[in-house]
């Protein structure tokens, strides 16, 4: 029969069978009290058409917040996890049983649309207070390199006055710099030729509360096998998020079991309990859903300091 033995210290809870390590939980982090973004109305302002424009994405952000609660009420997850016959691994695997629907996708690229057009319907309404005329070419310059910036940004800023020309050269909206815009520009592109398909993947904050089989801790701490006395306890059951890291981001796939963590032999002598944490992507290659909110941070934020100091 294995031996199984459990070590706690400062730096978590290591679990051994027959004197190999098979498991580390490391402490799990304080928990964080998720509360609903609140994003406040736009006030129209002199810059009316950006205003709206924004307005717009910030009324979708709110639609894209109120789908994903929706469709994680409703998703079904199935965990399983099975010995690897060549390995003696433990394999761990989720099927995601609902895809996600179509409806996220579209909102995703209305907002991504509706924020760029926003720093475009700035330069705009800032030409026309100018007492200027807006042009097909008249448009916020983004740009991936200073160089192709300043090649482009006189083009795209004819006839803003020199305050304001010199207020967009100050935010260096490049690659390099303040990429953010940059990146606005791409992932708002990438929309318009190619759909970007929003995913789920599975993230290393594993959780797992491990113990040790068949031994109980008593109230006055003497351990017991099989069972105990009133107010004993299973011993050991730790809770922790799994290390080493070999758990890896694992993009989730409709009614496909896709593999996320490979555990090492032995660990299947323990007894545990796993759940998975779940990170909404805007696509596999351009980043965390939450990268939406940063970009619109910076739309709104760039509309009131032109607004604030322009007008």
């Amino acid at each position: 029969m294995p031996i199984v033995m459990m070590n706690r210290d400062a730096s978590g809870t290591s679990y051994r069978v027959d004197g190999v390590e098979v498991l580390k939980l490391v402490p799990m982090p304080a928990p964080v009290t998720a509360t609903p973004r609140k994003f406040g109305n736009v006030v129209p302002g002199p810059l009316p058409n950006a205003a709206g424009k924004l307005d717009r994405a910030r009324q979708l952000l709110i639609e894209l917040e109120q789908a994903i609660g929706s469709y994680l009420e409703a998703a079904r997850w199935q965990l399983a996890w099975a010995t690897d016959p060549s390995t003696k691994e433990l394999v761990f695997t989720i099927t995601m049983q609902h895809p996600l629907p179509a409806s996220i996708e579209g909102i995703i690229g209305d907002a991504l649309s509706n924020m760029r057009s926003a720093l475009n319907l700035m330069i705009s309404d800032l030409v026309r207070a100018n007492g200027q005329s807006v042009t097909r070419q008249t448009a916020f310059p983004s740009a991936e390199s200073e160089q192709k910036y300043r090649r482009e940004a006189p083009k795209r800023l004819q006839g803003l006055s020199q305050k304001a020309v010199k207020l967009i050269d100050r935010l260096k909206p490049y690659a390099g710099a303040r990429e953010l815009f940059w990146r606005l520009s791409e992932v708002r592109n990438t929309d318009d030729h190619h759909y970007i398909l929003p995913v789920v993947l599975g993230r290393l904050s594993l959780a797992m509360r491990a113990g040790m089989p068949m031994v109980f801790m008593g109230a006055d701490g003497a351990l017991s096998f099989g069972g105990g006395p009133a107010g004993s306890v299973p011993m050991g059951f730790d809770q922790g998020l799994m290390s080493p890291g070999n758990a890896t981001a694992t993009q989730m796939i409709p009614g496909q079991a896709v593999e996320f963590y490979r555990g090492s032999p032995g660990l299947e002598q323990l007894e545990f309990e796993v759940g998975l944490n779940f990170t909404f992507m805007i696509g596999p290659e351009v980043g965390p859903i939450d990268l939406l909110y940063e970009f619109y941070a910076l739309v709104s934020r760039t509309i009131a300091i032109a607004q604030r100091t322009l007008l």
